[in-house]
């Protein structure tokens, strides 16, 4: 996943940045997903410095 930016579904509440929003690269088994955007919790995601 090509990273986009933190996000909260939460608009009036507190943004605590749960979410990760971004642009799918690859996808072994479902390359039909690839180019689509994508939506993660940030707990289930692992940043590399580019």
């Amino acid at each position: 996943m090509h990273f986009q930016y933190y996000f909260d579904w939460d608009e009036l509440g507190i943004k605590d940045n749960k979410y990760v929003k971004g642009t799918l690269f690859s996808c072994a088994g479902a390359e039909h997903l690839v180019g689509k955007e994508c939506h993660f919790e940030t707990s289930d995601v692992v940043f590399h410095k580019a």
